[in-house]
């Protein structure tokens, strides 16, 4: 009996789809929240993300807290979005 190659549960792309991939030019996602990707926790190091809370607003956390728990990071601190933006941009310069 043969056995089966393993699979890696990525799909098969055709020759042309993997060289559009490579060749296409690669966008940076923004976002419209000011500290989102680009200012880290001091605890563990994580992005800061924007994550949506009651009544929607939003709050800035850990994103480590957020999708792995408390063991891997204890910062369960959250500041509303608006909130740290209007303080990082009334700051003197």
């Amino acid at each position: 009996m043969k056995s089966r190659p393993a699979r890696s549960g990525a799909p098969k792309l055709s020759q042309s789809d993997r060289r559009r991939a490579l060749l296409s030019p690669r966008s940076p996602k923004e976002s419209k929240y000011l500290l989102s990707s680009l200012a880290c926790g001091s605890l563990c190091g994580s992005n800061i993300a924007a994550l949506g809370g009651k009544r929607n607003h939003y709050y800035y956390d850990c994103s480590y807290h957020h999708s792995r728990g408390a063991s891997v990071c204890v910062n369960d601190h959250k500041v509303r979005v608006e909130t740290l933006d209007q303080e990082i941009l009334s700051a003197p310069g």
